[in-house]
């Protein structure tokens, strides 16, 4: 582990010198960031220099549900999360309360059931390998790629650190919800509901790229897609639960009413 490690800082000496990563590599030292001081350190001035700033936990009685969010302003500061097609996107930090409300509506969603439609779920890392093995005994899920969320390079880390992905095709509501649940600890998890006109092209994407993939980028541009995604292990929220949801022009009524759902009245 001390050998991996060094080598880590070997190969990004210069860039945590100065307090940030190279574009290309951003997310590839997540699983180190939990121990690794540099890291850390590294991630937080990335941020900064980025405009991406910690916002302040404001004091009040509980966090608010989702809350809708100008495009314009997302796309300044981040861009994550907003699509070609998106037309609404929604963010906010949860209530363990709100999280649990919400895993319940997940499981009486309209995911996985609607004709010519795809529902898949993409765990963004940090998952030990043996769990997308028991989400695939499921009989409603379908593993299409699971492996490390880092280089090849880097690859001996995974014995020692959880930091496995994967990609999962799921054809009922519940299904969905046990993947989101179960995938969203300590790591971030994304529901992605879609023509089934480009359910291919996604799956060649994700096994082509493994950790460079993004699958909301492609599913994004069908006018019709869905995204909801959870993270409940987020640094910078009081609750550590974080939720976001957008959907595009031509999304179906049904899920267009499952958001509204999700967001604060």
């Amino acid at each position: 582990m001390a050998f991996w490690c060094a080598l880590c800082a070997a190969f990004c000496a210069a860039p945590l010198r100065k307090g940030r990563f190279p574009r290309g590599l951003r997310g590839v030292f997540d699983p180190c960031a939990g121990y690794c001081p540099s890291t850390r350190f590294a991630v937080a001035t990335t941020q900064r220099s980025r405009g991406l700033t910690v916002q302040p936990r404001l004091a009040r009685e509980r966090p608010m549900p989702l809350e809708e969010c100008s495009l314009e302003e997302v796309r300044r500061w981040s861009g994550a999360h907003i699509f070609s097609s998106t037309i609404k996107f929604f963010e906010g930090e949860l209530s363990t309360a709100e999280y649990r409300a919400f895993r319940r509506s997940l499981g009486t969603g309209p995911f996985g059931v609607e004709s010519g439609r795809t529902c898949l779920v993409f765990g963004h890392g940090s998952q030990p390998p043996y769990l997308y093995e028991d989400l695939s005994k499921h009989k409603h899920i379908e593993l299409f790629w699971t492996g490390p969320c880092i280089p090849r390079l880097f690859w001996p880390l995974s014995l020692v650190v959880s930091c496995q992905s994967g990609l999962l095709g799921v054809n009922s509501s519940g299904a969905a919800r046990v993947a989101l649940h179960l995938l969203s600890y300590r790591g971030m998890v994304e529901v992605l509901s879609f023509s089934s006109n480009i359910a291919d092209q996604v799956a060649r994407h994700v096994r082509r790229s493994r950790w460079r993939a993004r699958p909301a980028e492609i599913v994004g541009s069908d006018p019709t897609y869905f995204l909801f995604g959870v993270e409940r292990d987020h640094p910078h929220v009081e609750t550590g639960i974080m939720g976001w949801c957008s959907f595009g022009p031509d999304c179906p009524p049904q899920l267009q009413t499952f958001a509204a759902s999700l967001v604060a009245s």
